[in-house]
């Protein structure tokens, strides 16, 4: 309804939420099962006592209704059968009409999001996608916060997690009804590793530079891609790489929010590459991606990425991790050929301490945050098996897998 507001309405708060829900579903075809599938489980209409992790796991997925939860629930067939953007059931009816209403909303909007929130790469796309009348009089805060409100940061205890000491959602109404003010648009973002928060004029930030370190034989470095080389993986869909931090998490309430990870070589099938440690300190302020040349033996697979901070103490905490498909990157793989795949994380805003590391690990699932892939190509939903893939991860000069930073300039 916020396009079709009456008169006497001046303005809304819009907390934790977005109206991209594609985004909210998938990243790269991959259903973010701890999500929508713990949500359906737990909005089904009728009481489901089968377990969690079981009903992930279920294949063929599209079948889990009936068959463990007891009756079939149409709409999360839906679902989790639609896995491109593209697809007519996202671009048109419902959802269609909902990823379209911020372009059409007139008045000014406060939208409240937390970094490590399951809707904020919604969010910032309802952002972005706001009307040019509505924005310029808009906010957006991004705190260290989860879904429910709550402090997500594990490197260190904030004293900052909330802008100021009264509710802004209160600030926001004092101005926009008692005052009658129509506020100048502003963006406050909390800046994990200082525990302050900065306002910036927009975001994106326009004033970063592109860093990019290279993956080279274990090794993040600079300046050059290195000697080329490869690194090899068993992927097995049925011994998944657990989720430990996340940004699209609800269900594993434990595991949100940027946690202590494991040491380096904890499995055979998680790849380290780690940097030099760091002479001064590090502004990540927008958008990381990593760049992967790899090869597989499946038709299709999955790749996973998780960016840490290593602290001079040797301990990691996560700051983003993310996943892509073949599918979703090459069109017509052939296995075992050699291929680049783009693996994009949501946006953040967090300084690395001079005499910490960065820390990348590469690996192939990530679960329950994201469905397992099973190897097969089509619709993972209705995939009925699995099986093991070797994987290969190929660095150095002409095959230069890469990490790309949005850095803060100063």
């Amino acid at each position: 309804m916020a396009d079709a507001v009456t008169a006497k309405v001046k303005s809304m708060c819009l907390g934790n939420y977005g109206t991209d829900r594609y985004t909210s579903a998938y990243e790269k075809r991959l259903f973010r099962h701890d999500v929508l599938t713990s949500w359906a489980m737990g909005n089904a209409g009728f009481e489901i006592t089968a377990d969690y992790l079981d009903s992930c796991r279920f294949r063929p997925h599209v079948q889990v209704d009936e068959a463990l939860w007891g009756k079939k629930l149409t709409w999360y067939r839906q679902w989790i059968t639609n896995t491109r953007r593209e697809d007519p059931y996202w671009k048109e009816g419902f959802w269609k009409d909902l990823k379209d209403i911020p372009s059409k909303v007139k008045i000014p909007v406060y939208i409240q999001e937390g970094w490590f929130d399951h809707h904020l790469g919604s969010a910032l796309i309802t952002w972005s996608d706001l009307s040019d009348e509505a924005k310029e009089h808009s906010w957006l805060d991004i705190g260290p916060l989860n879904h429910f409100g709550q402090n997500s940061i594990n490197s260190y205890q904030p004293k900052n997690l909330y802008r100021s000491k009264c509710p802004t959602a209160l600030e926001w109404f004092e101005q926009t009804l008692k005052k009658k003010i129509l506020p100048e648009k502003t963006i406050n973002l909390y800046v994990i590793g200082e525990d302050q928060w900065k306002k910036v004029n927009d975001w994106p930030y326009p004033d970063v530079d592109n860093q990019t370190l290279y993956l080279n034989d274990g090794n993040l470095i600079s300046l050059t891609p290195g000697m080329q080389g490869s690194i090899g993986y068993v992927y097995d869909p049925e011994n998944p790489v657990p989720s430990k931090g996340a940004e699209a998490m609800l269900h594993s309430m434990n595991q949100i929010g940027s946690q202590l990870q494991e040491e380096p070589g904890y499995r055979d099938d998680v790849i380290t590459f780690q940097s030099e440690v760091l002479c001064e300190d590090l502004k990540l302020f927008g958008k990381v991606r990593v760049n992967l040349w790899v090869s597989t033996d499946a038709e299709d697979t999955a790749f996973t990425a998780k960016l840490m901070e290593v602290t001079p103490d040797g301990k990691a905490y996560n700051i983003r991790s993310s996943i892509t498909t073949i599918a979703a990157d090459v069109k017509d793989y052939e296995p075992n050929t050699v291929a680049k795949v783009h693996i994009d994380f949501w946006d953040i805003a967090w300084t690395i301490k001079k005499g910490c590391r960065l820390r990348l690990d590469i690996s192939s699932s990530d679960f329950p945050q994201y469905a397992v892939h099973s190897n097969y190509p089509g619709i993972w939903a209705e995939c009925d098996t699995s099986k093991k893939a070797n994987q290969k991860i190929y660095y150095g000069e002409g095959t230069p897998s890469s990490i790309e930073l949005d850095i803060l300039r100063l």
